[in-house]
């Protein structure tokens, strides 16, 4: 088994920890991402999914936990909401290539499009179906629906961007 400098290490984490920031801020800033069809992609989900197949489980679930306490800084939903759910998102996703899965593109949009698709029907079940807010429905499909498709088109440069990075950083 090959082992990896410390350094090198520490230089992929400070770099994943830099894509995390800048993609939250893109995510939360206004005017900073274009919406499009009336949504916004999750940046942030998308980066801790990345970061957990590559990285794998604790890595994931680290990333996660940061992702979501980043998101929960900038909501005024319930707190911890994001938190708890991006760090099992990110322990999951790196079990799951760890165990089952291999690192391939395409198991990145099954992780990532399911990761979005759950995320958002908790969040969508937890804030307007358990509240009882009319026209539920018509929200999941006109806003939720699109926000799984905007995150995935935008999954194929963040994949193949931290994929380059990465094999550069181990070579």
């Amino acid at each position: 088994m090959r082992r990896e400098s410390s350094s090198g290490s520490k230089f992929r984490y400070i770099a994943h920890c830099l894509l995390l920031l800048v993609c939250f801020l893109l995510e939360v800033t206004p005017g900073m991402f274009p919406v499009v069809f009336g949504v916004l992609p999750k940046l942030v989900i998308t980066v801790v999914i990345c970061v957990a197949m590559f990285e794998k489980d604790l890595a994931g679930a680290i990333f996660g936990l940061a992702g979501g306490l980043l998101l929960d800084l900038s909501s005024m939903q319930l707190p911890g909401f994001n938190a708890i759910i991006l760090l099992i998102m990110g322990c999951a996703a790196g079990l799951i290539v760890s165990n089952l899965l291999k690192n391939t593109f395409s198991s990145a949009i099954l992780l990532c499009g399911g990761a979005v698709l759950i995320y958002d029907i908790i969040y969508w079940l937890i804030f307007y179906v358990f509240r009882g807010i009319d026209h539920s429905l018509y929200y999941f499909a006109r806003y939720m629906l699109p926000n799984v498709l905007y995150t995935l088109i935008l999954l194929i440069p963040i994949y193949f961007i931290m994929r380059r990075f990465l094999k550069s950083a181990k070579a």
